[in-house]
């Protein structure tokens, strides 16, 4: 259930400036923590929300 939401969530984002990868590492972000970070994406923003995951995408990789 958890990968379906995070899907639903990943296809309404843009896809423009993310690459294959960016999204791969964005569905591993967003199921961690039983779901917490995938909460913290629904509580921002539409507008918001793909800079949010680039954020996170950013931080993981350093």
């Amino acid at each position: 259930m958890l990968l379906s939401a995070i899907s639903a969530v990943l296809q309404e984002i843009p896809s423009y400036g993310m690459d294959r990868d960016d999204m791969l590492r964005a569905y591993s972000i967003l199921g961690q923590d039983n779901g917490c970070r995938l909460g913290s994406l629904l509580g921002i923003p539409k507008n918001l929300r793909k800079d949010w995951l680039l954020m996170h995408i950013k931080a993981d990789q350093a």
